[in-house]
């Protein structure tokens, strides 16, 4: 099971996260690996580089896997305050799940 967070601050925030989610999914099942890593927060970005998250992202799924397709629905959605990436990462004040 995986879920990604993301903060959002526009109107309708339950349904912008589930927007930017299927957008997500959407560029990952067609192996679009750098136009989903602009949908990172900046926080991951922080944490990978492009080019690492690019290069190891397809390394681990499509070499070790030898993930082809997927499908994938977004079947709950929580709100998380004070949500932190790592300990020593600052909190975010309003994040949504999807899980």
């Amino acid at each position: 099971m995986s879920f990604f967070v993301f903060q959002l601050t526009l109107f309708s925030q339950s349904q912008q996260a589930k927007n930017i989610v299927n957008e997500f999914y959407s560029f990952e099942q067609e192996a679009a690996f750098t136009e989903y890593w602009e949908l990172f927060h900046p926080y991951m970005k922080e944490k990978w580089s492009k080019t690492a998250y690019i290069t190891d992202r397809a390394h681990v799924f499509m070499g070790h896997f030898g993930v082809e397709t997927f499908d994938f629905a977004i079947e709950d959605v929580g709100k998380v305050d004070n949500w932190k990436m790592a300990e020593d990462s600052p909190a975010l004040k309003e994040v949504y799940i999807y899980i």
